[in-house]
């Protein structure tokens, strides 16, 4: 408890000084006082809980104490990719972040009980949201990935108590013949193809796009055809 009246009044002085500076109101003995700086500013932290480092050398940080998520790039530059909030790529209370090969962070927020994910186009998905379910999470402290792309998940003390993996399926490119998101294109492929056709199997959204081959907004005998000279080496 006296922790946390100690930092309230800390802030409470910082922001009373600051409102005096902006005030122009003098200090003692005609001292004049400017606040220039607070922890609120790019490339300041207040109470930092996780850190992570992406191959580019881009350094992420959960500024906690400030409710953000800030980014500090290989020439020293820091931005804020996250400020205080609950919608979709804001955070409330971040306590872990990792980052993939990708490029992908991983964002854990205590408060929010959620996971996050911003891509490396700066889009921010929502992946676990409160709930004691496989896939959910409750009070998330920590959070790391693997060398395959795999996320792992720590849930406190006063939580769930558990850690959580998370694989993520990939998702096959359009019309690369590679339905079944192997990375690679094989007879298993075309197998599925006449599946498809025949109506023995559904086909998800991406692995019609991906068996499309020929790009005619159908998967059909051709596209098995294309698929099988893939495998075999032969040309289109």
């Amino acid at each position: 408890m006296n922790s946390v009246l100690t930092k309230q009044s800390r802030r409470l002085g910082l922001l009373l000084v600051a409102l005096m500076g902006a005030l122009g109101c003098p200090g003692a003995e005609g001292v004049t006082w400017e606040v220039i700086s607070l922890p609120q500013n790019p490339g300041q932290v207040d109470i930092p809980y996780g850190v992570a480092v992406d191959a580019a050398g881009n350094l992420y940080v959960a500024d906690s104490g400030n409710s953000r998520v800030q980014q500090r790039d290989a020439s020293g530059h820091w931005t804020v990719l996250a400020t205080y909030g609950h919608d979709p790529g804001q955070v409330d209370i971040p306590y872990g972040v990792a980052v993939d090969a990708a490029g992908n962070l991983y964002v854990v927020e205590y408060h929010n009980d959620r996971i996050q994910q911003r891509d490396a186009g700066g889009h921010w998905t929502v992946l676990a949201t409160q709930g004691a379910d496989p896939g959910q999470v409750y009070e998330p402290y920590g959070v790391a990935v693997d060398a395959a792309g795999a996320l792992y998940v720590a849930e406190g003390f006063q939580g769930n108590r558990r850690i959580q993996r998370a694989r993520f399926n990939p998702v096959a490119p359009p019309h690369s013949g590679d339905g079944n998101g192997d990375g690679k294109v094989n007879v298993l492929d075309a197998t599925l193809s006449l599946r498809i056709i025949v109506g023995l199997a559904p086909g998800a959204p991406d692995q019609l796009g991906a068996l499309d081959v020929n790009a005619d907004g159908t998967v059909s005998i051709p596209d098995v055809i294309l698929i099988l000279r893939i495998a075999t080496g032969l040309p289109r």
